[in-house]
């Protein structure tokens, strides 16, 4: 069964070079899903899975293949490949679409879903 949640989240902006890692060591630009930062990367709350999908209207979809110490509850953080870019983004507060499968929640939000089957 897939769910889809409309979340008002705030949308933060990062960049490899935003990490505490320099470019030489060999997890610069590692997600902590294991793969490498690229162009749809978005990191998310502890509580979602890696993988969930996220459309953030105006700029597409999005999986979740990071975390973040500051990315707590209704807050996400979208991957540039240039820092200027992620600096340029902001902070932006958008209502998204978010696509669950399985028994997924959402930071506890089961009443805001439809069931598609």
């Amino acid at each position: 069964m897939l769910k889809i949640f409309l979340l008002t989240l705030i949308i933060t902006g990062y960049c490899n070079g935003s990490c505490d890692k320099p470019p030489a060591h060999p997890a610069y630009g590692i997600t902590a899903s294991g793969i490498r930062t690229h162009e749809g990367t978005i990191a998310c709350p502890p509580e979602w899975g890696f993988g969930t999908k996220v459309y953030i209207p105006g700029e597409g979809w999005f999986v979740c293949e990071d975390r973040g110490s500051a990315i707590k509850g209704n807050r996400i953080d979208r991957w540039f490949q240039k820092c200027t870019d992620a600096i340029a983004w902001g902070i932006q507060q958008k209502i998204v679409m978010v696509l669950l499968s399985g028994e997924e929640e959402l930071n506890g939000q089961k009443k805001e879903n439809r069931d598609l089957h």
